[in-house]
C-alpha cells in the first residue's frame, strides 16, 4: 500500500504552490510507483490547492495509469462536494477491509476552519465498531493528532486529539494512526499504537519553522510504503524523491 498525501494540486497546470510544481510532483511520485505498484493508495487529504473541479480532474487523470485502486480523504483545503462529484463516492474512503485488516477513513475536516474537528458521530461509529471488532484496524484522517513542537503547525492540531487517541488505544484493536497535513515524516508511539506522518507530494516543512512564510519550493518530496500482514504486523517508511 502507498500512502499519499497534501498534493495541493491546482486548476492550471502552470500554477505553481509556494514554487512547487504540484502536478510535475505528483507524476514524478507516481512514475516511481510504477515500478513496484502497490496494491492500493490512500490520499490523505489536501488533495487540491483550490477546491477546483479541475484539480480533482487533474487528480484522477495522473492516477488512472497507475491502474491500481485508491481512495481518498479530504483536508482542509479540499472541496469536499467537488471532490466526491469528480472522483466519486465510491472513492471516498470510510470503511475498507484488506483481508483481516480494517481501515477507517475519518473527515476532519472543518469548512472555513484550518484545525481539524471530527463529528460526534463518527467518533462514537468508531468507538461502537471497535468494541464489536476482531479485526486488526488503521484509522486514517487528514490532520495531525499529536503536536509536532512548531507552533504555527500545531495551531491547526485535531481538536481533542487526546480523546481520539485514547479511543483508539483503549480497545486494542487499531494498530495504526495515519495523517498528513505537516508536510513532514513521523513515526512515533502512544503504547502500543503507531502514529505515522506521510510527507507532502509536493513541498516540505520543516519542523520547527519560524512560520509558513518561510517556506519556498525546492524540497524533497515524498510518500509512504505501508505492508499490512495477516498476523496483525504492520511495516512501513517514507520514501523521499529529491528536489527536481
Amino acid at each position: 500500500m502507498a500512502v499519499l498525501s497534501d498534493l495541493h494540486l491546482t486548476a492550471e497546470a502552470s500554477t505553481r504552490f509556494r514554487g512547487a510544481d504540484t502536478h510535475a510532483s505528483l507524476r514524478r511520485i507516481l512514475e516511481t510507483l510504477a515500478a513496484a505498484p502497490p496494491d492500493l493508495l490512500l490520499l490523505t487529504g489536501d488533495l487540491s490547492h483550490d477546491g477546483s473541479e479541475a484539480s480533482y480532474r487533474a487528480l484522477v487523470s495522473l492516477l488512472a495509469p497507475l491502474a491500481r485502486p485508491w481512495y481518498v480523504l479530504a483536508g482542509n483545503h479540499d472541496d469536499p462536494a467537488r471532490l466526491e462529484r469528480v472522483v466519486g463516492a465510491e472513492r471516498l474512503l470510510d470503511d475498507l477491509v484488506v483481508g483481516r485488516w480494517r481501515i477507517r477513513g475519518l473527515t476532519s475536516a472543518v469548512p472555513g476552519r484550518l484545525e481539524g474537528r471530527l463529528t460526534e458521530r463518527d467518533r462514537r461509529r468508531l468507538a461502537e465498531d471497535l468494541a464489536h471488532s476482531d479485526q486488526d484496524w488503521i484509522v486514517a484522517l487528514h490532520h495531525h493528532p499529536v503536536a509536532t513542537g512548531s507552533a504555527w503547525i500545531d495551531g491547526s492540531l485535531l481538536e481533542e486529539a487526546d480523546g481520539f487517541l485514547e479511543l483508539c488505544t483503549a480497545s486494542g484493536r487499531v494498530r495504526a494512526v495515519l495523517y498528513g497535513h505537516i508536510h513532514d515524516a513521523r513515526e512515533e508511539r502512544r503504547g502500543a499504537l503507531a502514529l505515522y506522518a506521510t510527507p507532502s507530494t509536493c513541498l516540505a516543512f520543516p519542523h520547527p519553522s519560524s512560520g509558513l512564510g518561510t517556506l519556498r519550493a525546492p524540497t524533497p518530496t515524498g510518500w509512504r510504503r505501508l505492508r499490512l500482514h495477516p498476523d496483525g504486523r504492520h511495516e512501513t517508511e517514507a520514501r523521499w524523491l529529491p528536489p527536481a
